[in-house]
C-alpha cells in the first residue's frame, strides 16, 4: 500500500539484496491510499527491496520472502 496526493504514474521496481531488478512495473496512482499487488511467486526465499517512484519522490521499503 502507498498514499498518493495526485493522480499521476507510479514506477514500482523490484531488486534482490545484490541490488539486480528483477521485475518493474508502471500504474496509475489515484489520490489517497493505493493497492498494487506483485507477484512474487516465482523467486528464492529472501530479502528484497520495493522501490516506489513516483515524481521526484522515491521511496525504498524492504520485504521478505519466506
Amino acid at each position: 500500500n502507498y498514499t498518493s496526493v495526485s493522480e499521476s504514474q507510479v514506477e514500482l521496481h523490484i531488486y534482490d539484496a545484490l541490488g539486480k531488478q528483477l521485475g518493474s512495473k508502471s500504474v496509475s496512482a489515484n489520490i489517497g491510499l493505493n493497492n498494487e499487488n506483485l507477484d512474487v511467486s516465482v523467486f528464492a526465499p529472501g530479502m528484497y527491496f520495493l522501490t516506489i517512484m513516483q515524481g521526484d519522490v522515491t521511496i525504498t521499503e524492504k520485504f521478505i520472502k519466506e
